[in-house]
């Protein structure tokens, strides 16, 4: 749960208000057709992808080759500008290690020394520190099994000096549990080492965080090397890895593989902290990873959202995908990933163009997603955030992560409002006796307040002029 604040207006100056006349020389107005609104935007949409993947004679060339990014979400997540120092969203707050369960240690993955600029000295978890401490504790490692599905993360120099065996298996970090030829490779590693050692030594396992990905491997491993069952093996792992696997489609596919019902007393724990945190900072800027489908590895982020944040009523469609389901971190993220990025890319492309195909100047709207917060940023908010901000901020809106979109009013949404600014909303009516009533809105039907009357203040010398309005009782006020 998060919190956020009625906004209406960003105190910042946006993206899309650059001054566009600084690069645009000529521009001829396109001639009017006769068309449908959908047959506009569809050409309009066409004509913009064609233009971007050909140069023109008579147009400046485009440089895409090193592009000043207008969003730096954007040069994350393409490959072209991807900058291999960075570490992995939540790294830096999720613990390093688990306890060890039989031979097998849960951990985090390590990161190389060129990842040293970007970690505090207290913070840095190398193999180097990996062996180190293992050794403190009486363990000596033969075994690493990587499970990231990327190879940014270290070289494993380290580990071939200390005859550490490496095995990579890379699976996905999201939309869908490592395959079944993952899950038969990783128990097979694991049984052949454990049965070919001479002396005991300890195997390392790690995803990127080291909970889902990692617990989903060992858990496996449990089920099919001991006598026990999916709910037992589960919290071996959450009992040594605290909080656990904390994906529900892990956890359900699990069961599922095992051909067990999963009972109601197993809950999901829910995300941690420090990986819901990672997602987001305080200006509302998701940050990627690269290890999964492009969005990390283990878990999602919570965020606040504002009021209004979504057209009542409204289904949005993205990508031939009806979103309105979805979670709301999933809608919040596929906004910026297909409508805020484009949209600043091919902006970008087309200062660089003599003959511009499209004003983005001449939009008779603005496209902007409204900024998120989590729930430990609130009195930061309060205290340093809203008294900047160009207009006045009622209060907060709290808005669950997992929540699907609910159009029209939203029973389940808490709204914090100054006490100086609570308000209520009543109909005011006269009926064709002249009898004044009140009305409340509860559920989408009338409520009459009996007993209530309306007493105007000042020089209303009409009340009737009123009925059939909307009137506020405000608080203090």
């Amino acid at each position: 749960m998060f919190a956020s604040m009625d906004l209406n207006a960003s105190p910042l100056p946006e993206d899309d208000e650059d001054a566009y006349d600084r690069h645009v020389e000529q521009y001829s107005a396109p001639e009017e057709h006769v068309e449908s609104a959908v047959e506009i935007l569809r050409r309009e949409r066409e004509e913009r992808r064609k233009k971007l993947k050909k140069d023109k004679p008579d147009d400046q060339p485009v440089h895409v080759s090193q592009p000043q990014i207008l969003d730096h979400f954007y040069q994350n997540r393409n490959p072209k500008f991807y900058d291999k120092s960075r570490i992995p969203p939540g790294w830096l707050g999720c613990p390093s290690v688990g306890q060890e369960i039989g031979c097998i240690i849960p951990s985090k993955t390590p990161l190389g020394e060129s990842y040293n600029d970007c970690v505090p000295p207290g913070k840095r978890y190398s193999f180097k520190q990996v062996i180190h401490q293992q050794r403190v504790l009486g363990r000596k490692l033969g075994l690493v099994i990587d499970l990231t599905n990327t190879s940014r993360y270290y070289q494993t120099t380290d580990l071939k000096k200390e005859g550490i065996k490496h095995v990579k298996i890379q699976c996905r970090g999201r939309d869908a549990v490592p395959d079944n030829l993952s899950v038969n490779t990783f128990v097979y590693e694991v049984s052949q080492f454990l049965l070919r050692q001479k002396s005991k030594k300890y195997i390392l396992v790690h995803c990127t965080h080291g909970h889902n990905r990692t617990g989903y491997m060992i858990v496996h491993y449990l089920m099919r090397s001991q006598s026990i069952s999916v709910s037992q093996a589960i919290k071996i792992f959450s009992e040594a890895r605290p909080p656990g696997i904390y994906k529900p489609d892990y956890i359900d596919a699990l069961y599922a593989f095992y051909h067990e019902k999963r009972p109601e007393m197993v809950v999901c724990p829910p995300t941690p902290e420090w990986k819901r945190s990672s997602d987001l900072d305080l200006n509302g800027e998701a940050v990627p990873d690269d290890d999964g489908d492009g969005d990390g590895d283990d878990g999602e982020s919570l965020t606040a959202l504002p009021e209004n944040h979504e057209t009542d009523g409204t289904e949005l469609i993205i990508s031939h995908c009806l979103m309105g389901k979805w979670p709301f971190c999933e809608r919040w993220k596929m906004l910026e990933k297909e409508v805020i990025v484009p949209r600043n890319y091919e902006r970008h492309n087309i200062y660089q163009s003599r003959n511009p195909y499209y004003r983005y100047d001449l939009e008779p709207f603005r496209v902007r997603r409204k900024d998120f917060w989590l729930l430990s940023t609130v009195n930061k908010v309060l205290k340093e955030f809203i008294p900047n901000l160009s207009h006045e901020a009622d209060g907060l809106i709290f808005q669950g992560w997992d929540d699907p979109y609910v159009p029209r009013t939203h029973e389940g949404l808490l709204k914090w409002k100054y006490a100086s600014m609570n308000s209520v909303d009543f109909l005011f009516e006269i009926d064709s006796d002249g009898h004044e009533h009140l009305f409340l809105f509860e559920r989408g039907k009338k409520k009459l307040m009996e007993g209530n009357k309306v007493e105007f203040i000042g020089d209303v010398s009409d009340p009737p002029s009123f009925s059939g309005k909307i009137i506020v009782w405000a608080g203090s006020r």
